[in-house]
């Protein structure tokens, strides 16, 4: 890969030194159990291998689309996850360690030269993806002229992914923002994505937050008489929804309100944090979305808390002395950013929720111990 790669800092080719690669004006990058860590600000998930929850493997082998036929194509599989590949022209990338990773980037600084693809496929990435426009154009800038950009991303899904899932797109958006200037070769709903696959899937991850009673009970019904209990009460007061965490709320929802306040002394700020230079610029525009991403992590963990107990409960395991959590509620007051233009304040926040997200993670445990255990039993 070397004579293909480039800084992502100064955009300079690199050398390979002593397990480090080195730019032309010193920026060094680790190369960890023979993958280069290729991104501006190396943080301990780009360098630690990731758990198992948090690992993709949405399709178990990736293949070249069969026109690409060359044997000396250069191809990319941008945002592998741990999907593995035996083909030699194959270069799998991903912002994730994983063990059939290649190469650790960011899809919003790809560490190549320009020119350097024939092919780039990205499968349930973009909806993943921060800038989804930047990236765009780092896929444009990488591939060859004549060169085959290949992209399957989220419409109608719900929330899902690690580490974030920041964007569906509707097939316009896909059509005019990135194919954009590129000769459009097809444009098509695939077999995996039918209809049929939106509807289920939503029925599927509906049914499975509901308590087994109630889950039950909708599946007996007729579907017309489903749909009258759904369509009596569409609000959060429908008892179908009483049990909802805040996380099942969030990643089912057909729309969202934020309300937010502009800070004082706003503009003067930002221009300070903007005149400290891009490296600065840049570390507090990762914290921030490091913040929100951590954020969204603690509802989830909150959520399995909810979840593994209510599976206990229903089988009668009895009562159990395991901690009880805060509401979700307090949990994220308690983490919340008390300055969003002080990093300091952004990387204190974000270390407390990661420590909340483990005290989760340990009652979680618990209940999942204990549930297995009396399962196990035969009670």
């Amino acid at each position: 890969m070397l004579p293909l790669l480039r800084c992502p800092k100064s955009h300079s080719p690199l050398t390979l030194k002593n397990d480090r690669l080195l730019s032309e004006r010193g920026d060094e990058y680790p190369v960890i159990n023979g993958k280069p860590i290729l991104v501006k600000h190396v943080l301990p998930f780009h360098v630690n291998v990731p758990a198992s929850e948090k690992v993709s493997q949405n399709i178990p082998h990736f293949s070249v689309i069969s026109f690409i036929d060359r044997r000396d194509a250069v191809v990319l599989h941008l945002g592998s996850g741990n999907v593995p590949s035996t083909d030699p022209r194959v270069i799998s990338l991903d912002v994730l360690p994983c063990e059939h990773v290649d190469l650790v980037a960011d899809a919003e600084e790809l560490p190549f030269q320009n020119n350097t693809f024939d092919y780039v496929e990205s499968g349930a990435v973009f909806e993943h993806i921060h800038n989804p426009l930047t990236t765009i154009k780092e896929v444009k800038r990488i591939l060859k002229p004549g060169g085959i950009f290949y992209i399957d991303t989220a419409f109608i899904q719900s929330y899902h992914g690690y580490p974030g899932h920041y964007y569906n797109m509707t097939p316009l958006a896909v059509e005019s923002g990135i194919v954009d200037d590129f000769i459009m070769m097809q444009s098509v709903v695939p077999d995996s994505a039918t209809p049929l696959v939106s509807v289920t899937s939503l029925i599927d991850r509906f049914l499975s937050y509901l308590p087994e009673d109630d889950k039950a009970k909708l599946l007996s019904m007729s579907l017309s008489d489903v749909l009258k209990v759904m369509k009596s009460d569409l609000s959060s007061k429908n008892p179908l929804l009483s049990q909802y965490s805040e996380y099942a709320m969030r990643s089912m929802a057909a729309s969202f309100v934020v309300l937010a306040k502009k800070p004082e002394h706003y503009e003067d700020r930002v221009s300070a944090i903007l005149r400290r230079g891009r490296s600065e610029s840049e570390k507090w525009h990762l914290l921030k979305q490091q913040y929100y991403e951590a954020r969204m992590e603690v509802m989830l963990r909150h959520h399995e808390v909810l979840f593994y107990k209510r599976l206990a409960q229903e089988k009668n395991c009895g009562p159990q002395r395991i901690q009880e959590p805060s509401p979700v509620s307090h949990l994220l007051a308690n983490c919340a950013v008390r300055d969003i233009l002080d990093l300091d304040s952004i990387k204190s926040s974000i270390q407390r929720l990661r420590a909340t997200e483990e005290d989760l993670k340990k009652i979680r445990e618990q209940w999942i111990t204990f549930y297995l255990q009396f399962s196990s039993s035969g009670k």
